[in-house]
């Protein structure tokens, strides 16, 4: 069967910092729809951290950054949820858990919800906060894995041997005869790609790629109904442990940044902190108010809004300055629609304040859901880089 004419995606398997988001898309005549998807959060029963932390082991670069950011990690709560309120806070369930991200259980978990996937392939992408990203003037010139690292300035270049590393890199820009050329490297530890090869293996699964989150968020940009494939957009994928923004064109990312600015998982440390209260007690506080719960006393919505919009006015003013310097190595063509994706998407009040920061549209990602989904899907914003890869089944080779 060739690939245009596949049925099913491949299954996307995006693992979190705290979460791990399952999606497969199915074609329906000329469209792709999302039809099997699931989110499966850690609690302090199934935390195991597999995986590793490539900022970890280089800490320089990565300091520096989170010293710029408004909010520092505190420590981390031990708070377990209350198995009777998870139904009633579903929405908090998918979008935060406790803060460290699981490992095959999770994704066992999410497949088992799923009910309804087919196939055996795979593919996989990681945190942004377990990677290295970086823009660089030049072209690779045939550079292999090692030659990328050191060319890269990866911070664990310097600490551990160069085998341990998984590295890759894609040309920048648009290509324009005229422009400087600027090549992304991207690294994680080879460590963790083996690990994830051998937990989809464990399911059954074969690990077909595993993916940049700019490139998974680019292809699932594309499969927004508001998104112009020819234009372009920005993609700003603000998860719990870091903020990425993508220029995404044709299913491309142009270019890439973590932005120096909150993550969605330090809004809500602030919160918790400001109140006095564990971190669980606080996602369950801002999901009762983006779900418009009257319930919340008016100074903690108060508190919450304050946080949310203080964190989102940052994150606009970083999307300013980065897609400026992008504007430039375009030679003068700008973007300016907005796509978010993550947790971030869901903290009320943030869409609104990056509306009116940003002065352009600015939505929230979302894309068909299949009118057979089985059960009652996620929100759409935290599937984007798990459809992003399911996509990965028609890219042309």
């Amino acid at each position: 069967m060739t690939r245009r004419a596949k049925i099913y995606g491949l299954i996307g398997v995006d693992v979190g910092h705290r979460a791990v988001k399952v999606a497969q898309l199915v074609r329906r005549g000329a469209r792709l729809e999302i039809g099997a998807a699931a989110v499966a959060a850690a609690t302090d029963q199934t935390q195991s951290a597999t995986y590793g932390n490539l900022k970890a082991t280089g800490a320089s670069l990565t300091a520096a950054a989170h010293t710029e950011a408004t909010w520092q990690s505190e420590s981390r709560s031990t708070d377990a949820w209350a198995a009777e309120a998870r139904a009633d806070e579903a929405w908090a369930d998918e979008a935060w858990a406790d803060d460290r991200y699981g490992d095959v259980d999770l994704i066992r978990a999410a497949a088992d919800i799923c009910e309804r996937l087919s196939g055996r392939c795979a593919a996989a992408t990681l945190s942004m906060g377990r990677c290295e990203l970086h823009l660089l003037d030049g072209t690779p010139n045939g550079r292999g894995r090692e030659g990328l690292a050191r060319w890269g300035r990866l911070e664990t270049a310097a600490t551990q041997r160069l085998s341990e590393l998984s590295v890759d890199g894609w040309l920048a820009g648009a290509g324009g005869e005229k422009e400087t050329p600027r090549t992304h490297v991207v690294g994680m530890l080879a460590s963790d790609a083996d690990a994830i090869v051998d937990d989809l293996a464990s399911l059954g699964w074969r690990c077909e790629a595993i993916d940049a989150v700019p490139w998974a968020v680019a292809r699932a940009a594309a499969l927004d109904d508001r998104f112009d494939v020819d234009a372009g957009g920005l993609c700003l994928d603000w998860g719990d442990a870091s903020t990425t923004l993508t220029l995404a064109r044709r299913g491309r990312p142009l270019f890439a940044r973590e932005l120096k600015a909150p993550s969605a998982g330090e809004v809500v440390r602030r919160v918790a902190d400001e109140l006095k209260m564990h971190r669980g007690e606080a996602e369950r506080l801002v999901a009762k108010l983006a779900r418009g719960d009257a319930a919340v006393s008016p100074l903690a919505g108060a508190l919450v809004e304050r946080a949310v919009c203080e964190a989102a006015t940052t994150v606009a003013r970083e999307i300013t300055r980065t897609a400026a310097f992008w504007k430039s190595a375009l030679l003068g063509e700008e973007v300016r629609d907005l796509f978010v994706m993550g947790a971030g998407a869901l903290l009320p009040y943030a869409i609104d304040r990056l509306r009116t920061t940003w002065g352009a549209p600015v939505e929230s990602w979302t894309m068909r859901v299949a009118a057979d989904f089985v059960g009652r899907p996620p929100a759409c914003a935290l599937l984007a880089p798990a459809v992003g890869l399911s996509a990965l089944a028609w890219e042309e080779p």
